[in-house]
């Protein structure tokens, strides 16, 4: 949990940018000459945001790659004598990825195979800890997950930005005939997998080693991982560090979800918000019939001198779903109890 947290310079929104939208065939000199900025600046800004914890570099498999039949999102607002049962319960689910617990809510990822594990616990289901849930589980593929923690859309609206390169990107899909070498035949095997998806929660504390800072320094084992599309690298923003240009600061995290009036209409209003320039989530999920999605919530007014009036926010998802249910979680008081642990997975 963050109390306080320093504004970014624009140098420092530059290389976030940058960052975010990454492609692991690039070359770091081609990163520098898009960022625009001289080599040593962008360099001791990159090293600032990764010593800071600003900046993470997450290694997601593939549906295929980690057996994964379905993804399962819970968002759940707790009594607050209840929050430390269900982050237990979220915690002891196998498979579980990402948990975040907030001052309303408590909001977890978890991957479900074809052979569940016997789940450990004791078997009280979460959503009776809670005074209203959503849980939905859905297929790893663009249509039920059109955007999967992809920031940069979001940070591109944010930082009043042109563009956004990648965005919206979805769960990673089953690898697509990439593969080289050995990946051709078979998948890696698992102790080669966990050794990539488990190196950013490595040597935590102090100055960033050198595997934080992208793929170009993996060995190349792991590289040829990433280059075959079987693991599919990210540069994702800590939630608990995000602050935000001093224009436009990040003070709280925004969950929406309600029913689709369309089924199978989320990605038609990801890009209804996104072309409206209204919001651009930085989650979008569904499972056909219920939407979930997250953004990041500045704080501001509809109207001030930092941010003229947009259009009307709620209207707009009030025609996309009915029954909705919003629920600001303060930053603050976020707290990160595990964050893209793919390497839970194996």
């Amino acid at each position: 949990m963050l109390t306080t947290r320093p504004f970014f310079s624009r140098n420092e929104v530059l290389v976030i940018q940058n960052r975010l939208g990454s492609d692991a065939q690039e070359s770091e000199e081609e990163r520098i000459r898009r960022a625009g900025l001289p080599r040593t600046t962008y360099m001791e800004a990159k090293q600032r945001l990764y010593a800071r914890r600003v900046l993470q570099d997450v290694y997601i498999p593939t549906s295929g790659a980690a057996a994964i039949s379905k993804v399962r999102f819970t968002l759940l607002r707790v009594f607050s004598d209840k929050r430390d049962s269900v982050t237990r319960e979220l915690l002891a689910r196998p498979r579980t990825v990402l948990v975040w617990a907030g001052a309303h809510s408590v909001f977890g990822v978890s991957m479900e195979s074809d052979a569940p594990k016997r789940e450990p616990g004791n078997g009280v289901p979460v959503s009776d800890f809670g005074t209203s849930s959503v849980e939905l589980s859905c297929t790893p593929d663009p249509t039920a997950i059109p955007v999967y923690f992809d920031f940069e859309g979001g940070w591109s609206n944010l930082a009043g930005l042109d563009y956004a390169r990648r965005w919206p990107r979805p769960f990673p899909p089953p690898a697509e005939s990439k593969g080289r070498g050995w990946f051709q035949s078979r998948l890696p095997s698992p102790d080669l997998m966990r050794s990539l998806l488990e190196r950013p929660f490595r040597d935590e504390g102090g100055s960033p080693p050198s595997h934080l800072l992208g793929p170009t320094t993996l060995p190349r084992s792991q590289l040829q991982l990433v280059r075959s599309g079987v693991v599919e690298w990210r540069t994702l923003l800590s939630m608990t560090e995000t602050s935000g240009p001093r224009e436009r600061q990040v003070v709280d995290l925004v969950f929406v979800a309600g029913r689709l009036r369309e089924r199978s209409g989320l990605p038609g209003f990801v890009q209804d918000l996104a072309h409206r320039k209204i919001a651009y989530p930085f989650l979008a999920v569904s499972d056909g019939e219920k939407a979930l999605l997250a953004f990041f919530g500045t704080g501001l007014k509809e109207s001030s001198p930092a941010s003229p009036a947009p259009p009307n926010v709620s209207g707009v998802i009030q025609s996309h779903l009915e029954d909705v249910v919003v629920v600001r979680e303060p930053l603050s008081q976020l707290s990160v109890l595990r964050d893209h642990r793919y390497d839970q997975l194996l």
